[in-house]
């Protein structure tokens, strides 16, 4: 009876998470490599902060401006890339 509850669990949380993400965050996800990429994103939201108190929205605005070029540069690295095979990477069709 035990094993069969922890066997529904685990199948809920899979389905929950999406397949195979419970997989991938038990055995492959390295705690060191997570606080690094927690770290990572809090110093480019504080960038991102410091760019928009320096500047006004017309200077950021500005195509081709350091500011510019620098909010793209943070949204780039911000912006996680879609894994191959992952659901929705490939949403062409989606009505979002």
């Amino acid at each position: 009876m035990v094993l069969f509850l922890v066997y529904v669990t685990a199948h809920e949380l899979n389905t929950l998470f999406g397949d195979g993400e419970l997989c991938r965050l038990f055995f492959r996800w390295r705690s060191s490599e997570a606080k690094l990429t927690r770290r990572r994103r809090i110093r480019l939201l504080i960038d991102l902060n410091r760019l928009t108190e320096a500047n006004s929205i017309e200077v950021i605005s500005e195509r081709g401006s350091p500011p510019h070029t620098k909010l793209i540069a943070i949204l780039h690295e911000l912006t996680p890339t879609p894994l191959v095979g992952s659901p929705g990477a490939f949403n062409l069709g989606s009505t979002r």
